[in-house]
């Protein structure tokens, strides 16, 4: 397969890679380039134009990027030196620290919130905020509320930058009238 060259053309009087063409290499008409992936404009202009010359028009026209990225292929790194080692562990000594050294590797790989419901319990994997210390190792209660004041409501388990956590979403009364106006909406009926 030929790999897809992006043609090296910038518009005279802007400054930065993110300005050079976006179109393929060799392509026929002007130049066109969108300053990120999320505008909502591209600017466009031909080989001998000044700045004045040049056209703001709408949609973006950002060059694909390859599949095969740098990160990719560190982050394929990574999980391949984790299969092998899990792979060391599993069959020259335990079972077990095979299964916790993946478990661990899982929750510290934790780039964005997960969570699964278990009909009024939630367990989950969340990084901590960069604006929280990590502790090494915690163990602790989530506590229900806003301004974390409200009564406890399950453990948290933190390693480095990642938490665990098994917890309810509501009280028992408070479930229970959840579950009784579900229960009247999915009859029918005007919940009171």
């Amino acid at each position: 397969m030929k790999r897809r060259k992006q043609c090296p053309a910038q518009p005279k009087g802007y400054i930065g890679p993110e300005w050079q063409c976006q179109r393929l290499a060799e392509h026929e008409g002007a130049h066109q380039a969108s300053y990120s992936k999320t505008s909502r404009a591209h600017i466009s202009w031909n080989d001998g134009d000044t700045v004045f010359d040049y056209k703001t028009l709408p949609g973006n026209v950002r060059f694909p990027k390859r599949l095969w990225t740098e990160e990719r292929s560190l982050r394929v790194l990574d999980w391949a030196i984790t299969a092998v080692l899990t792979a060391g562990l599993w069959f020259y000594t335990s079972r077990t620290a095979a299964l916790v050294y993946f478990a661990l590797e899982l929750l510290l790989s934790v780039r964005r919130s997960h969570f699964l419901d278990f009909g009024r319990f939630t367990i989950g994997a969340w990084p901590v905020p960069p604006t929280a210390p990590a502790p090494i190792l915690g163990i602790g209660w989530v506590l229900a509320g806003e301004d974390r004041t409200g009564p406890k409501a399950g453990l948290e388990l933190t390693v480095g930058r990642a938490a665990v956590g098994v917890f309810s979403l509501m009280s028992r009364a408070d479930w229970a009238t959840y579950k009784e106006q579900r229960s009247k909406a999915r009859a029918g009926e005007e919940p009171q």
